[in-house]
């Protein structure tokens, strides 16, 4: 079977979270401001475990690409996945 490489193009989005006290009596917009500054170190952020933490939103495909053939070969699972009418 001749293949053929395709590009999948996707953005990843994972839910973060970071606990942090603040003084009481700070405001709403003055949180806001001093997280929004770029005080707060995304380093230390940790990943919401929670079953919709993350997910996936789906780019264009690019279709005409150069063959690569260090490209993953998806081809039989690929071709499991297709109703059974539908043959190559």
């Amino acid at each position: 079977m001749k293949l053929k490489t395709i590009q999948i193009n996707a953005t990843m989005g994972t839910d973060v979270y970071l606990d942090v006290n603040v003084p009481e009596s700070a405001t709403d917009e003055q949180i806001l401001h001093f997280i929004r500054d770029g005080n707060i170190d995304g380093s230390d952020m940790m990943q919401d475990d929670s079953l919709f933490s993350g997910d996936w939103t789906w780019q264009e495909t690019d279709m005409d690409c150069e063959f690569n053939p260090k490209a993953s070969d998806i081809s039989k699972s690929f071709l499991a996945s297709l109703p059974e009418e539908d043959e190559f």
